[in-house]
């Protein structure tokens, strides 16, 4: 806006410069040069028309960048300016598919999956409408949830239902329901005071880990599930 501004500003001067300086209103007659009334009449519009595009275009170039002018973001809508540098940085590996550099991230806490954006979207629910399908399952790795819904209730199913993606939505689905199997199976064999809180220290880690161990080895549990509860209790 400010730079739209910056040009009106700039093409108002040049054409009240132009109308002053260079437009000549006079015609040439058998006396002499004398003033032709119509040309004096064009002279003003021009001057006029110049003096406001330029005004417009001065308050456009000033204020024109402050903040979002009152308004209430859309869900979902995340702009660059709103983010923190590791958050861009983030942002840039969901956009340009660098699985690498995100997960690298995830692992070093920079950022974490189910962080919420100042849109009020989260990493998961962003990655699905930016259709990155390739960071869409490290998201999922490190504890992201599919089901997690956002101020107008839409979760990151609901996202790929919107965009008519079946497929992503079937695994998200499924993703989903592996977890509700996980917490389910978690408060039946750890007990609701375990299983509600992190761990406290090793040991109840190394406990925790040895009875999720048990419930993938009786089949109550996929090796994905699994991996995705023990990274999680690692991480707590």
């Amino acid at each position: 806006m400010r730079v739209f501004g910056a040009v009106m500003t700039l093409a108002g001067i040049l054409l009240a410069g132009f109308a002053f300086f260079v437009f000549d209103p006079s015609i040439e007659t058998s006396g002499g040069r004398v003033n032709n009334i119509g040309l004096l009449q064009t002279q003003q519009n021009m001057l006029i028309v110049g003096c406001v595009v330029g005004a417009i275009g001065a308050l456009l170039a000033a204020f024109g960048g402050l903040g979002n002018g009152g308004k209430v973001r859309p869900a979902g809508k995340v702009a660059p300016e709103d983010l923190s540098v590791r958050q861009r940085t983030f942002l840039d590996a969901i956009r340009y598919s660098k699985v690498p550099l995100a997960k690298s991230m995830l692992e070093l806490g920079h950022v974490r999956a189910d962080d919420k954006l100042p849109g009020d979207h989260d990493w998961l629910q962003l990655a699905v409408k930016l259709k990155a399908r390739t960071i869409i399952p490290v998201l999922l790795e490190f504890g992201a949830s599919p089901s997690r819904p956002d101020s107008v209730g839409k979760t990151a199913i609901k996202i790929a239902d919107e965009l008519g993606d079946a497929e992503l939505s079937a695994q998200l689905r499924c993703v989903a329901e592996g977890m509700a199997n996980v917490s389910y199976a978690s408060a039946h064999t750890l007990g609701p005071e375990q299983s509600g809180a992190g761990p406290s220290s090793d040991d109840e880690r190394l406990t925790r880990l040895s009875k999720l161990a048990e419930l993938r080895d009786r089949g109550a549990l996929t090796a994905e599930e699994f991996a995705a509860e023990k990274r999680r209790l690692l991480l707590a």
